[in-house]
């Protein structure tokens, strides 16, 4: 019997998985970043200045100046499914990693979106001060499972590096063993990543017959021949289905899912 997860759409639950693997999601077009000859001195003069970044390794919960650098690679809203008003957000979140791999998970409050979302696109790497290490231990969906995030503020301030970075990957995943799924803390729903073969895609469906919200079953096959059923909602349906039947003609497709 396989087992069960979700892939949630807008307003199903009160959070949005992330959607950057061409799903939907909140990537833009990449700004047109100018550049000269003396770019690469003037970052370097730069972050003499401004010091050396904190390692997320060396992050403590409590802290309100941190300065970091690294790529966003992933970035995503965060709603309120309960919410009475139109303005469900509750904050955009993102995963950075660093050049020695190290990820932590961004978050930008509601009341601060409007200020820092234009300055971020996705695969450009940033050096962020003035941010904030929160606890973690009671939020829900976190991606790269820690006691923190580093969490903006109005005086929070980001540089797009246009000369540093280059070593630092602009994909990186932790993908999850499907045995060691049931073992995931549930309360927390923490996001994952899964990479498979899709082995079997159902009808698209009401969830139960009291429910307004529609679904597709699909399976996922691993190469230990291990199965994993995923709950598509909503738009995440279209987007699947479209990218299965076109690449089910060539008689095999890999996956990776991010999920909550």
């Amino acid at each position: 019997m396989a087992r069960s997860v979700s892939l949630a759409r807008k307003g199903d639950q009160d959070a949005v998985a992330p959607r950057d693997l061409d799903l939907g999601g909140l990537a833009r077009a990449q700004p047109a970043h100018a550049s000269s000859p003396t770019g690469h001195c003037w970052s370097l003069r730069y972050m003499s200045a401004m010091g050396s970044p904190t390692k997320f390794g060396d992050i403590t919960v409590g802290r309100q100046n941190y300065k970091v650098f690294g790529r966003l690679i992933r970035l995503w809203h965060t709603k309120n499914k309960y919410a009475k008003t139109d303005d469900s957000l509750l904050s955009i979140d993102g995963v950075l990693p660093a050049e020695d791999g190290a990820m932590v998970q961004i978050t930008i409050p509601n009341k601060v979106e409007k200020q820092f979302r234009p300055l971020l696109s996705l695969g450009y790497v940033y050096m962020l001060t003035d941010v904030s290490a929160v606890h973690a231990t009671h939020k829900k969906f976190i991606y790269h499972r820690q006691s923190y995030m580093l969490q903006f503020k109005t005086s929070s301030k980001v540089r797009l590096m246009q000369s540093r970075g280059a070593s630092i990957p602009r994909f990186a995943f932790d993908f999850s063993q499907f045995d060691q799924l049931p073992s995931k803390d549930n309360q927390s729903k923490p996001l994952l990543d899964l990479i498979g073969v899709i082995s079997y895609i159902g009808l698209y469906d009401y969830a139960s017959p009291t429910s307004h919200y529609k679904l597709r079953k699909i399976h996922i096959c691993n190469q230990d021949e291990q199965t994993q059923e995923i709950n598509l909602w909503a738009r995440m349906v279209k987007h699947l289905t479209k990218a299965w039947s076109s690449a089910n003609r060539m008689g095999r497709l890999l996956f990776v899912f991010l999920l909550a």
